[in-house]
């Protein structure tokens, strides 16, 4: 379902999607996938959390995400934005002494439908 979907889905879209499992069934192997590297949750601060496949699963993007409704779509930087997003932070990470492993981009604010 998740890989199908083409967008980050709620729970309520993956048990429409299957009602057949156990509600908590679902939630346990949404749990497990997560853990397990295969999907990633998106926390919005609306009614419920989006899932989508992790990365390098689905190629590198980041997300706009509705503060009011919660709806997240998907949006991808073009290569010289992302190339200098990943240096910029590369340098921060540096200074710091930290070892980065990957970055994430959420962009919040009002959709179309909310502004």
């Amino acid at each position: 379902m998740l890989g199908g979907a083409g967008r980050p889905v709620t729970m309520p879209d993956v048990l429409d999607a299957d009602p057949s499992p156990p509600q908590i069934s679902t939630y346990r192997s949404l749990n497990v996938l997560e853990r397990a590297g295969v999907i990633r949750r998106i926390i919005t601060g609306g009614e419920h959390a989006y899932f989508e496949l992790a990365e390098p699963l689905l190629d590198h993007h980041h997300h706009l995400i509705c503060i009011d409704c919660g709806l997240v779509e998907d949006v991808e930087l073009g290569s010289e934005v992302e190339e200098a997003v990943d240096q910029t932070l590369a340098a921060a990470a540096r200074r710091a002494g930290f070892a980065p492993h990957h970055h994430s981009l959420d962009l919040h604010g009002h959709c179309s439908a909310c502004a």
